[in-house]
């Protein structure tokens, strides 16, 4: 089995412990390199709703937001 030294990851989520997962991996030092999560407008509503827009504006990750 080949091991990867440095695997790119993408996080996919919109509740709160999917943004606490991203928190740790990035603490960790773990190769980010986009985020998929719902749109605010579309899912504000939702219980335990979080965006992960703050946060990968500020480590600059790209981050798509799906409205269905």
């Amino acid at each position: 089995m080949q091991v990867i030294a440095n695997p790119r990851i993408v996080i996919l989520g919109n509740r709160g412990h999917s943004k606490q997962i991203l928190q740790s991996l990035l603490s960790k030092g773990w190769n980010i390199v986009g985020a998929i999560g719902a749109a605010r407008e579309e899912n504000e509503e939702q219980s335990g709703y979080t965006s992960f827009s703050a946060l990968c504006e500020r480590e600059e990750i790209p981050l798509i937001e799906i409205t269905d």
